[in-house]
């Protein structure tokens, strides 16, 4: 078995509480995917609360020079 690396992104557009509780479906369902195939591993999570529409809260993330490879995102 081949082990992947797979990261998530999810955003919502604005900070209005349907709109978080929507994010946290949107990660939830991500990791339950990723939770369904052994051989994938989290590599990161992207996380965009939509607050100014421009920040971006980075989970294990180092910083934006750093971005995720096209091949491991979902």
């Amino acid at each position: 078995m081949r082990i992947r690396k797979v990261a998530i992104y999810a955003r919502v557009s604005t900070e209005h509480e349907a709109q978080l509780s929507a994010l946290e479906n949107q990660v939830q369902y991500y990791d339950d995917l990723i939770d369904r195939h052994p051989d994938w591993v989290l590599y990161r999570r992207y996380i965009d609360e939509g607050i100014t529409g421009t920040s971006i809260n980075w989970y294990n993330a180092e910083s934006f020079s750093n971005p995720i490879p096209p091949s491991v995102v979902l």
